[in-house]
Parts: structure tokens; C-alpha cells; sequence
């Protein structure tokens, strides 16, 4: 079987506490999972006392358990910013209500459903 699931995550904010400009860059990590993710935007400047919001969309084909850390190197900080986003992806399921349906086709048989 093939699963592919997507969808977009809820924003996050990356905000300036600072007295100066931050520009900022994410850096790409190298685990498999990590890369099922996309940031965007990629870079750019806050300023001070000001937020950037950066939008995660997720497209998996693997099903499990995931904890991912994306880090935002930040110009002027000795540490990195980091996000960790930790989830399960499970596969789809099938919910029918016997009542609405009665037989139904599937491949070359048919399933009888019977309320019980």
C-alpha cells in the first residue's frame, strides 16, 4: 500500500527580542523524516520587537512515529533558534455505517454488510 498524506501545519512565529536587525537563515537538516517538511521563508530580516511567521507544510509517506528539531541560524547568536515538532502518523481509517450501505463492491467480490 501508498499513503501520502499533506497538510499544512499551523504557523509559528519567530520573534525579536532584540535591540537590532536578526536576519535569519534555516538551516536544513539531514534526517529522512526532516525532509517531508518545508519552511517557508527560508531567510529574511526581523527587526527589532517585530515577528516573521513561518509557514510548515508536511507531506509524509511514511507512517510512524516522527521528532524533528529545524534550526534558524541567527546572525550575531552563538545558538541557533530551534522548532522541534514531534507527531504520529497513523493510516487512514474507514468508518461505515452498515445501515446506509447494504452490499458494497470492492475489487472483484462484493461485502455484505449486515446490521447487527
Amino acid at each position: 500500500m501508498y499513503f501520502h498524506f499533506a497538510f499544512l501545519l499551523l504557523p509559528v512565529d519567530l520573534i525579536n527580542k532584540g535591540p537590532i536587525d536578526a536576519h535569519f537563515t534555516f538551516m536544513p537538516p539531514t534526517a529522512h523524516v526532516a525532509n517531508c517538511f518545508e519552511l517557508a521563508p527560508r531567510k529574511d530580516i526581523v527587526a527589532p520587537g517585530e515577528r516573521q511567521t513561518i509557514q510548515i507544510s508536511f507531506k509524509a509517506t511514511l507512517l510512524g512515529m516522527f521528532d524533528e528539531e529545524f534550526q534558524f541560524s541567527v546572525a550575531g547568536s552563538p545558538m541557533p533558534a530551534a522548532l522541534r515538532i514531534k507527531g504520529c502518523i497513523d493510516g487512514p481509517n474507514l468508518h461505515l455505517d452498515v445501515k446506509d450501505f447494504g452490499d458494497i463492491a470492492f475489487g472483484e467480490c462484493s461485502l455484505g454488510l449486515d446490521a447487527a
